[in-house]
């Protein structure tokens, strides 16, 4: 009893695991389909031979699926294939194992059901008691013999059982260890392709990202949503003039400036060549007003000297807030008319419809 209990917990354990591999893994709506019947079966039909079999099914999914997968990472796909490689292995060991005692025990089976009939031919063709009870006590150490050897296969079946689930468990822990520190390395990647490495602010991948999310909400919550195009005055001037690593220092500047003054939502990216794409959600025209004043006037404050020479900076905007049902992609238009007229009325101010 005490072995079925261990390995029932066991089963248990192993099940937490292979859910693990599965949440790494994108599974096809029919794999899913498949796999989640295999679970369930696992707790209908907890036999040994039921629960080897399913593991060797669901695993076959899993390395079917790593073998078509071919635009992750070689290595992380490598350890996982071979780990999983190697649970089959087991797996199938032990059903063939399983079944070699199951011939065993059937065998046994059969010399205890013959035993029982040489009991019963004993007692009707047999009339001397002493000879009687010399062959009855014969078969009985027979019966005692075969019974005990079936308790000892499927004692023996048990430790099989939780010994295998028990290693398939390791393998597992190992491929789930790899896989989070995959997924981690991943992360760091995504989030590196969603930087500007200059500015280290958000690039234009990360602003359409997060337009689309904003939009979203300000629909749903009903809030405005302001847009706004900064664009660094003159900044082939200064490129020309004192170099582009002075382009690139005055660049990093602004976009420090201007991160500097958002909070919460509030979202700056760099979207390209001198040029700033501010989101400003849920605020009034009083307060966006008040925030791109604030970036325009302490942008005017950096304090950069190249060669003795005072380089001034300044920015021109263009803004506006997301109107009715119009597409971000209608306001961001409308911001950076804005910004040409802002260009075209002397630089260095705001215009905001």
């Amino acid at each position: 009893m005490t072995n079925n209990k261990e390995t029932a917990n066991k089963s248990k354990l192993f099940i937490q695991e292979i859910n693990n591999i599965l949440s790494k893994v994108t599974l096809s709506k029919e794999q899913k389909f498949v796999i989640d019947k295999l679970l369930i079966s696992l707790q209908t039909k907890p036999e040994p031979k039921t629960v080897f079999n399913t593991y060797k099914k669901i695993i076959e999914i899993l390395i079917e699926n790593i073998e078509s997968e071919k635009n992750s990472p070689q290595a992380f796909l490598k350890t996982l294939n071979h780990s999983l490689h190697h649970v089959k292995d087991v797996v199938n060991g032990s059903i063939q194992e399983i079944h070699e005692q199951k011939k065993h025990k059937e065998s046994i089976d059969l010399s205890i059901l013959n035993n029982i009939e040489n009991i019963d031919d004993t007692l009707t063709n047999h009339q001397d008691p002493s000879k009687i009870r010399y062959e009855i006590n014969q078969q009985l150490s027979e019966l005692r013999r075969a019974v005990k050897n079936k308790s000892a296969i499927e004692h023996q079946e048990q430790n099989l059982l939780k010994n295998t689930i028990e290693q398939m468990r390791k393998e597992l822990r190992s491929v789930t260890s790899h896989a989070n520190t995959y997924k981690k390395k991943l992360d760091q990647q995504k989030q590196l392709t969603m930087i500007d490495p200059l500015t280290q602010l958000p690039n234009r991948f990360a602003l359409e990202k997060q337009m689309s999310v904003e939009y979203i909400r300000s629909k749903a919550d009903k809030d405005g949503l302001w847009i706004a195009i900064a664009d660094i005055d003159h900044f082939k001037k200064i490129n020309d003039n004192y170099g582009h690593s002075s382009g690139d220092k005055t660049l990093q500047a602004v976009a420090k400036t201007i991160k500097s003054l958002l909070r919460d939502r509030q979202f700056a990216a760099r979207y390209g060549g001198e040029e700033f794409v501010i989101l400003l959600p849920n605020l009034k025209r009083q307060t966006a007003t008040s925030i791109l004043d604030s970036i325009n006037q302490q942008v005017k404050k950096i304090q950069f000297i190249y060669k003795q020479h005072k380089i001034n900076i300044s920015i021109s905007i263009g803004a506006t807030a997301v109107k009715g049902n119009e597409s971000m992609l209608e306001a961001f238009d409308r911001a950076d008319k804005n910004l040409y007229s802002a260009k075209d009325k002397g630089r260095d101010c705001i215009v905001m419809d």
